[in-house]
C-alpha cells in the first residue's frame, strides 16, 4: 500500500512540475504534432519524420485517443517515465544496502536538481527502461539460483530492447552495460563457460526478440525504409551538426553564480542550484572509486555493474551535452553516488550530514513547488487557453503574442496547406490548424534524412508545395540548401511577423 501511494504521489508531483514548467514550442510541441498526424491516420516514418524509436508514440497514442490531441497526454508519459526511473533507482539502492534515509535523499535530490521537463517523452522512457535493466541486472548478479538469474537477465535484455525502441543510443548503451556486468562477474567468480553462454544467450534473445516485436509494426506499415533513414543512416548528420560540448554546462555553473545577487529571483536561485548537476558525473565517479576501497554489502560485481550503468546513462547525454539531456542521466548517477556514500562506515558526523542535506532538500522542494502558484497570484503566469496546450502555465504576454501570431498566419494563409520553415513549425501547425504538405514538422538539417531536402525542392518545382512561410534563423541546424533554393526560386509575398510568406515565381 505504501509503495502504491509513493508511486501515485511521485507521478502527481512529476506531472505538476512538468505542467508548471510551461510549453516547449520546439521538441515537445513537435512530438504532439507528430501524435496529431498519427491520430488522424498518417503512418509514422512513411508519412511523418520521426528520428527516435516508435515506443514513445505507442505509449502516448492511447492517451491521445482518450483525451484528444492535448499536451497533457505527452506530459503524463514523461511523468510516468520519470516516476518509473525513480522507483527503480530506490529498489537498486535498497539492494545495494542503502537505508530508507538514503532513498529519500535520492528522491529529493532528483526532484530538486533534475525535475521533469517539457520534452518529447522518448528520452524519459529510454532512461526509465535503462533503470529497469539496471535493477534487473543487479538482482540477477545477486541471485543464487541459475534459473532465477536467467529469468532476470532475460528481463534486463527486454528492458534494453524497450529502451532501444524509445531511443536507439540509450538502448544500445544499456545492452552493453548488461553484457559488461556479466563479463566482469566471470572475471571475478569464474562461472562455468557453458552457464555463461546460456546466460548471454538469454540476454541476447530477449533483447532481439523485444526489438523485433516493437519494430515489426513499423515494417508492416511501410515505414521501415524511412525508419532506417531517419533513425540510423542519417544520424551522422546529427552527430556532425548537433554537438554541444560538456564544458559549456560546466561554464554555466560560473555564469549562474555570477548572476546571483540579493535581488535575484527564486527562479534564478533554483537555476543556479540545478546548474551544479553538471558536476554530478565527477562526484559519482569519486564515490564509485570509493566503493572499491569500501566494497558495498551487495558485492564487487554489483558495484561494477552500477558504474557501467551510470556510464551508459551519462553517454546518452552526448552529443548534445546540455541540461535538457543531462537530467535523464541524474537518477543513475545519483544511484552510484548514494550507494557509495551508504557503503562508508557509519559515524555520527555522517548521520548529522545526511539530516542536514535532507532538511535543505525539503526546503528547496517546498520553494520549487510553491513558485508556480505564487507566480499565478502575482499575475506573472496564467493558465494556458491555447489550443492543444490548455492547463499549462504560461506568461500572459507570451500567450497573447502567440495568439496574435497564430491568428495572423491562419488568416493570411492562402490555402490550408502551407510548409512552415522555422524551428517551431510543429507548434504553429497545432495553433493554426494548417496542414503540413511535407513529412517534416521540425524542419532542421538533421530531420530531412539523406534525400529529404532534395524532395522538398522538387516538390516546390512541381507545384506540389505552393506556399512556404519562412523565417531564417541563425543556428547550425538550418536547412541551408532549402533556404537558398527558396530565396532564389520563390518570391516573398507578405511579412507576417512570425515568418514571411513565399510563393513560386510566375
Amino acid at each position: 500500500m505504501k509503495k502504491a501511494a509513493l508511486m501515485v504521489g511521485l507521478f502527481l508531483i512529476s506531472l505538476y512540475l512538468n505542467m508548471a514548467a510551461g510549453i516547449n514550442r520546439g521538441d515537445e510541441a513537435w512530438f504532439l504534432q507528430v501524435m496529431r498526424r498519427v491520430h488522424e491516420g498518417e503512418v509514422l516514418y512513411r508519412d511523418i519524420f520521426y528520428g527516435a524509436g516508435p515506443l514513445a508514440v505507442a505509449f502516448t497514442a492511447p492517451l491521445i485517443s482518450l483525451i484528444g490531441v492535448e499536451i497533457l497526454a505527452v506530459k503524463a508519459v514523461v511523468a510516468a517515465g520519470y516516476t518509473a526511473a525513480l522507483l527503480f533507482g530506490m529498489r537498486i539502492l535498497e539492494r545495494m544496502g542503502a537505508g530508507p534515509g538514503a532513498c529519500m535523499l535520492f528522491l529529493g535530490a532528483n526532484l530538486l536538481l533534475a525535475p521533469p521537463a517539457p520534452h518529447a517523452p522518448y528520452q524519459s522512457l529510454a532512461n526509465a527502461f535503462l533503470m529497469a535493466a539496471f535493477d534487473a541486472t543487479t538482482a540477477a548478479l545477486g541471485a543464487s539460483d541459475s534459473q532465477a538469474r536467467r529469468r532476470l537477465l532475460a528481463w534486463a535484455g527486454a528492458a534494453a530492447g524497450l529502451s532501444f525502441a524509445a531511443k536507439q543510443n540509450i538502448g544500445g548503451y544499456t545492452f552493453l552495460a548488461i553484457l559488461g556486468s556479466f563479463l566482469a562477474r566471470r572475471g571475478e567468480e569464474r562461472p562455468p563457460l557453458r552457464r555463461l553462454r546460456i546466460e548471454i544467450s538469454s540476454l541476447g534473445l530477449a533483447f532481439l526478440g523485444t526489438l523485433a516485436l516493437t519494430l515489426l509494426p513499423v515494417w508492416l506499415s511501410g515505414g521501415g525504409p524511412k525508419f532506417m533513414d531517419y533513425g540510423a543512416l542519417n544520424k551522422t548528420t546529427y552527430l556532425r551538426l548537433s554537438g554541444i560540448p560538456y564544458t559549456e554546462g560546466l561554464a554555466g555553473i560560473l555564469r549562474s553564480l555570477q548572476a546571483l545577487s540579493p535581488h535575484s529571483t527564486l527562479e534564478q536561485g533554483l537555476w543556479a542550484l540545478r546548474s551544479f548537476s553538471f558536476l554530478l558525473p565527477f562526484v559519482a565517479g569519486f564515490f564509485w572509486i570509493g566503493g572499491f576501497l569500501v566494497p558495498p554489502s551487495s558485492g564487487r560485481a554489483t558495484w561494477i555493474a552500477s558504474g557501467l550503468f551510470a556510464a551508459a546513462a551519462f553517454l546518452g547525454v552526448f552529443p548534445r551535452a546540455d541540461y535538457a539531456h543531462l537530467i535523464y542521466a541524474v537518477p543513475a548517477l545519483l544511484t552510484v553516488m548514494i550507494s557509495g556514500w551508504s557503503a562508508w562506515p557509519i559515524r555520527s558526523w555522517k548521520i548529522v550530514l545526511e539530516r542536514g542535506i535532507g532538511a535543505l532538500l525539503i526546503l528547496g522542494l517546498i520553494v520549487a513547488l510553491m513558485i508556480p502558484p505564487l507566480r499565478l497570484l502575482q499575475g506573472r503566469l496564467t493558465i494556458s487557453s491555447l489550443p492543444h496546450f490548455e492547463g499549462v502555465l504560461i506568461a500572459p504576454a507570451l500567450q497573447a503574442q502567440i495568439m496574435e501570431e497564430s491568428a495572423r498566419l491562419r488568416e493570411r494563409a492562402p490555402e490550408p496547406s502551407v510548409f512552415l520553415l522555422f524551428p517551431t513549425a510543429g507548434f504553429y501547425y497545432l495553433q493554426t490548424g494548417l496542414r503540413n504538405p511535407t513529412p517534416f514538422d521540425i524542419p532542421t538539417a538533421t530531420s530531412f534524412g539523406r534525400a529529404g531536402q532534395e524532395d522538398i525542392m522538387q516538390a516546390i518545382r512541381e507545384g506540389r508545395i505552393r506556399w512556404v512561410c519562412y523565417w531564417r534563423w541563425e543556428w547550425n541546424l538550418r536547412p541551408v540548401r532549402i533556404e537558398a533554393f527558396l530565396e532564389q526560386e520563390m518570391e516573398p509575398v507578405e511579412n507576417l511577423g512570425l515568418c514571411t510568406l513565399y510563393r513560386a515565381r510566375r
